[in-house]
């Protein structure tokens, strides 16, 4: 198996016309900057959320498919801790 990454993450969203990267959707949106906004008779303030940019090949533990992976990598390396060879 290999390592999980953003690109097959379900969370992750790539941007258009950005061929390598994407935002990380796991979590809400960061609270951004407020723009405010002066028109008569008053003024708007406007918020904006963030989301972190990935790139595809970038990795976390929150992917679904990583605790799998981790049992696979740790079962790899108890196999070659133990001295077994390959029966063959």
């Amino acid at each position: 198996m290999e390592r999980p990454t953003c690109k097959t993450c379900p969370y992750w969203k790539q941007i258009e016309d950005a061929e390598l990267y994407g935002e990380c959707r796991r979590y809400p949106a960061t609270e951004g900057n407020r723009l405010d906004v002066n028109c008569d008779p008053g003024s708007v303030s406007i918020k904006w959320g963030h989301w972190f940019d990935q790139e595809e090949n970038d990795w976390c533990g929150e992917h679904p498919d990583f605790p799998a992976y981790i049992l696979i990598m740790k079962g790899r390396e108890a196999y070659k801790s133990s001295g077994a060879s390959p029966a063959g």
